[in-house]
């Protein structure tokens, strides 16, 4: 099944609407099956590429609603997540920052370079 929450960022699995302060993300994301993304390195690279701004012409649609959303999710702390969405966003941001580091930090610079996410939740990458 492809989705990320990636990825993460990642991995957040939202929708690339705009959306009014009192919605969710749409639940069709809930769906997502974040183990199979984070250990399946094919999967996980096209979503990495994909959010990395690396591989658009190759980015499914859930990569490129996560890519259209995803600053708006950290900025208000997944606000408008589901709690499955939030638990797979806390789910694939420890996994990248206990077991690919580098690739966090890349993230982390990208999307939250003043580290103003990470400070509000310390707890995300605590092993």
């Amino acid at each position: 099944m492809r989705g990320i929450t990636l990825v993460c960022c990642v991995l957040m699995a939202v929708a690339g609407t705009v959306l009014a302060d009192d919605e969710k993300y749409p639940q069709k994301w809930d769906n997502i099956n974040v183990d199979e993304i984070l250990t399946k390195d094919r999967l996980f690279n096209t979503y990495k590429e994909c959010i990395m701004d690396s591989g658009d012409k190759n980015c499914s649609e859930d990569g490129k609603a996560i890519k259209t959303v995803l600053v708006d999710a950290l900025s208000n702390s997944c606000a408008k997540c589901t709690e499955v969405q939030k638990n797979g966003a806390r789910k694939a941001i420890k996994h990248l920052y206990l077991n690919k580091l580098e690739l966090w930090k890349e993230l982390a610079s990208k999307y939250d370079p003043k580290g103003e996410y990470i400070s509000k939740h310390p707890e995300m990458t605590k092993s």
